[in-house]
């Protein structure tokens, strides 16, 4: 059984064709317009950052991909130029606080233990001498003296190398790419406070005067004596190391041998 309902099967395909180019054609006008790939290359460089502390906090450089090519953006590091620093704080110690320059009396357990907060301690590292483990989870940090007039600077709560805490605090310090003078001083490390832990500096007797290591035993005398007038306890440890990791050196295992093991017996040596 067959109803019609008006009208015969062709005027009803005939509709319904009609309706279905409408609805293409309003598709095809609400579709977005194609997009258009135009094949330029646009400069795009990457410049490492100066003082990065995690690789996570660092920006991937982005590629530029085209239909056949990938075109990856050149590392170009940025070349530093001398730089004056903070206006030099008068003082015999003073301490890079974050980005300032203070000021201190004496080198206590509190300026010692400021970077604990920040989680700067010393760590358990495959590559360091393993006799140091025994001081793992101490309070790490930087220190720096200056030849002849003591003058000490520490570096608190920041993640900055040495060279860059000295920048307008020392005389002839200055550093242009991989290029670094430190004057006429000796940085060091401290980890724990003034009683506990160890000092450790870098000891080669061929280095440079401009090098801020520790070239002879009676620098080391010098430091020692510096330190010990400044607030640390004598009985403190000292090791001269072999850097870049913390481990011992030759000559300073040869000097512990012979007796030198603490601040007081560096100090006094005849």
């Amino acid at each position: 059984m067959v109803f019609n309902l008006g009208g015969s099967w062709r005027d009803e395909m005939s509709s319904t064709s009609a309706n279905k180019q409408r609805n293409d054609n309003v598709k095809r006008n609400n579709r977005a317009p194609a997009r258009r790939e135009n094949m330029v290359f646009k400069s795009d460089t990457w410049a490492l950052p100066e003082n990065y502390t995690s690789h996570a906090a660092r920006p991937a450089p982005r590629s530029i991909v085209t239909r056949e090519y990938v075109v990856r953006p050149e590392y170009r590091p940025v070349q530093p130029s001398r730089t004056a620093g903070p206006a030099r704080q008068p003082g015999d110690i003073v301490a890079l606080v974050r980005d300032h320059i203070e000021r201190l009396p004496m080198i206590s357990d509190e300026a010692l233990s400021v970077n604990a907060i920040d989680g700067r301690m010393l760590v358990r590292y495959p590559l360091n001498e393993r006799a140091f483990d025994v001081y793992v989870g101490l309070p790490f940090t930087k220190g720096v003296t200056e030849r002849g007039t003591g003058r000490t600077q520490l570096l608190l709560n920041t993640p900055v190398h040495h060279i860059d805490a000295m920048q307008g605090q020392f005389e002839g310090v200055w550093r242009v790419g991989e290029t670094k003078v430190y004057g006429d001083t000796i940085r060091w490390i401290n980890v724990g406070d003034t009683k506990t832990g160890f000092v450790g500096l870098d000891y080669n007797p061929t280095a440079s005067q401009e090098d801020g290591v520790a070239r002879s035993v009676d620098e080391v005398k010098f430091l020692a004596r510096t330190l010990a007038q400044f607030g640390y306890d004598g009985a403190k440890r000292l090791f001269l190391l072999k850097p870049p990791y913390v481990h011992e050196s030759d000559d300073g295992k040869t000097l512990r041998a012979q007796g030198y093991s603490t601040i007081d017996d560096y100090a006094r040596r005849p």
